[in-house]
């Protein structure tokens, strides 16, 4: 069929609309498909933000060390922790202990009073409260408070394995240095005592000084036990007297002398005196006794015989006619100018010097140092003082045989250990 001029324009009209309208039918579905993408998208994003783990960190955090009865508490917070309580019941606290400056941390050190449960608050200035439960559940003595152990002089080391945990008062005396004859008497050993906190199963080192000895016209004298110095025998008469021995108590085995380079394993010293020396009735000395802060002197009519007392770190000078110095822990050994031979010097944390020909040794210095130790001095028979806590050192003439506490020893040292307090 054929169309006329007016049929063919209405038809390219209508294919136009046609064609037009295809096009925007597919803009308008790929308009909503963009969008419905983007709209996803968005939804995604928004789900992941929501469902990410975000750690709370505004409100405070304890972190707690025991140690027996000893607590140690960390409060940390990014507000400013402003209170704490410790109490036996899990209910908040209607009492608090305010911190004087508040701040983000706080650390805290409380001794409780026995075995319990514990609750440890803390709170922070927008009113946050954490709580933690502490289970105390140490172990229970079954000694008395009083309890002694004893250590006489043995010529070997004891060990003291502690038993309980508590505070023991530590007493030591060092021995007398040995005389040259009944009436030219070594000198006299020091008294120290202190208070030490120890833990069970910790082990205490302990050796008693031995007393010097005589010799006289042949064979050396040998020093007491635990650093006390030997002495030479003399070539014409008389006799001469060897140092005696420090007592001291370690944390590890070893005689004194070894701990030179180890001085903090040195718990507590008391000094040994310095030999006597005699010859004849114008020709003799007395041995310094041992001392606290310093040892003593030996003593005689020619001051040139004589050993010096030690310090706290160095030893005593020798004799000057034939010097030889005692050393960490040891007296030094007698000098022998003209084979006259000479008394040895006193054992100690440093030791005496010693004597040549009739004269006497010098004392050898106790310690009470050790920064463990409280509530500590130092006794020694007329001796330099001191009143510094690290060194603090009495005099006294107060003498005896038998340990007693402020005395000076004659004879062999001794140790004491009582028990004064349990933990």
């Amino acid at each position: 069929m054929r169309m006329n001029n007016k049929g063919l324009a209405l038809s390219s009209i209508l294919y136009t609309l046609l064609v037009l309208f295809l096009a925007l039918l597919f803009g308008i579905l790929g308009l909503i498909t963009s969008g419905k993408l983007s709209l996803d998208k968005i939804k995604t994003n928004v789900s992941n933000k929501l469902n990410k783990t975000t750690e709370i960190s505004n409100i405070p955090k304890i972190e707690v060390s025991l140690k027996r009865y000893d607590l140690t508490a960390m409060f940390s917070d990014d507000n400013l922790i402003v209170a704490y309580a410790i109490t036996t019941t899990n209910q908040t606290p209607s009492t608090w202990n305010e911190i004087n400056t508040p701040s983000a941390s706080y650390a805290l050190k409380y001794k409780v009073p026995g075995n319990n449960t514990y609750y440890i608050y803390v709170k922070d200035d927008a009113n946050n409260i954490t709580t933690k439960e502490i289970v105390v559940n140490a172990e229970l003595c079954n000694l008395e408070i009083g309890r002694t152990w004893t250590y006489d002089y043995e010529g070997i080391e004891n060990s003291f394995e502690v038993p309980c945990y508590g505070t023991y008062k530590l007493e030591t005396w060092g021995a007398q240095g040995g005389q040259a004859d009944e009436t030219h008497i070594g000198g006299y050993g020091a008294y120290a005592k202190g208070e030490i906190f120890l833990e069970k199963n910790d082990t205490l080192f302990v050796n008693v000084g031995g007393t010097g000895v005589t010799t006289t016209t042949s064979g050396e004298g040998v020093g007491g036990y635990n650093g006390g110095g030997n002495s030479l025998p003399t070539g014409v008469s008389g006799g001469r007297g060897s140092g005696g021995g420090a007592t001291s108590i370690t944390l590890s085995e070893g005689l004194l002398s070894k701990f030179e380079n180890d001085k903090d394993s040195v718990i507590i010293v008391a000094a040994g005196g310095g030999g006597g020396g005699s010859y004849s009735a114008s020709y003799y000395g007395f041995g310094g006794a041992g001392g606290g802060i310093t040892g003593v002197d030996g003593s005689a009519p020619d001051a040139s015989t004589i050993g010096h007392g030690a310090t706290q770190t160095t030893g005593g000078l020798g004799a000057t006619m034939n010097q030889v110095n005692g050393s960490f822990g040891q007296g030094a050994k007698g000098g022998n100018p003209n084979g006259w031979g000479g008394a040895g010097g006193g054992g100690g944390f440093y030791g005496g010097g010693s004597a040549a020909n009739n004269g006497a040794g010098g004392g050898g210095s106790s310690y009470i140092g050790n920064t463990k130790l409280s509530t500590k001095s130092m006794y020694c028979y007329n001796c330099t003082e001191s009143n510094v806590e690290s060194t603090k050192t009495v005099s006294t003439t107060n003498v005896s045989d038998t340990p007693t506490s402020n005395y000076a020893k004659m004879g062999n040292g001794y140790v004491k250990i009582t028990l004064i307090s349990l933990d």
